[in-house]
């Protein structure tokens, strides 16, 4: 039931701060889907720096399941407004070093 309420929160407007409730209330069964739901419902609102936020918490969790994928830097990416260049390459450069290189398309043309 969580994942389906994750789900809506990321494609309804004004719903990132319940995604970051429920994502509290998921605890130990939180994986690397509702994070990038929770990161879609801050970027539909327009938060890239919650998005970075949760993206940093996301990888200090110790959980294989909450690590970052290809679908969290393109997420994350398409997040941040252009004027935040140098933070644009630095996830680039963690995405491509993980593999996930279709993630950078935007930012490298």
């Amino acid at each position: 039931i969580y994942y389906v309420a994750m789900e809506a929160c990321q494609h309804l407007p004004g719903q990132s701060d319940r995604a970051v409730a429920l994502l509290a209330e998921m605890g130990d069964i939180a994986n690397v889907q509702t994070y990038n739901a929770a990161i879609s419902a801050m970027k539909r609102d327009g938060d890239w720096r919650r998005c970075v936020e949760l993206f940093e918490t996301m990888k200090a969790t110790e959980r294989d399941k909450c690590q970052p994928d290809a679908v969290t830097y393109q997420r994350m990416l398409d997040a941040l407004p252009e004027s935040e260049v140098g933070l644009a390459r630095e996830l680039c450069l963690e995405a491509m070093a993980k593999g996930h290189y279709q993630a950078c398309k935007k930012w490298l043309g």
